[in-house]
């Protein structure tokens, strides 16, 4: 088992040039030795909210006379909601990936050890 301080994460928010927006340190996704892809969050304020932002980057890494240059190849910026259903749907098919081996498989959200089954179609659930 991990030990505590492996645990713990520090996240740095900074204020960006425009006083609406902060981000956080880049994070490495992936890197090879020809690419490199990263997740940068942005931080935007609202009167009421503030709302998180991800803008994932692709470089790829090319061979210069001297040194190794990277170049950004493309980007993807995705919305608080697009970000939110990504979360979502990676512990979804983390859950699944769990189980090793094809099929169909049910996920039913459980809330202090007891599930709600009355709330499903119980034929959605006998097909599943």
């Amino acid at each position: 088992m991990k030990n505590e301080t492996e645990k713990l994460n520090t996240i740095t928010r900074r204020s960006a040039k425009s006083k609406n927006v902060s981000y956080s340190d880049t994070v490495l996704l992936h890197e090879s030795s020809r690419s490199r892809v990263v997740f940068v969050p942005f931080y935007i304020s609202h009167s009421d909210h503030t709302e998180l932002v991800a803008k994932v980057t692709t470089y790829t890494k090319k061979h210069p006379p001297l040194d190794w240059d990277i170049v950004e190849e493309k980007s993807l910026s995705l919305s608080e909601t697009a970000t939110r259903r990504l979360l979502s749907a990676l512990k979804f098919h983390f859950a699944v990936a769990e189980e090793n081996e094809d099929g169909n498989d049910l996920l039913i959200r459980v809330a202090e050890g007891t599930a709600q089954l009355g709330v499903h179609d119980p034929a959605k659930v006998a097909s599943a």
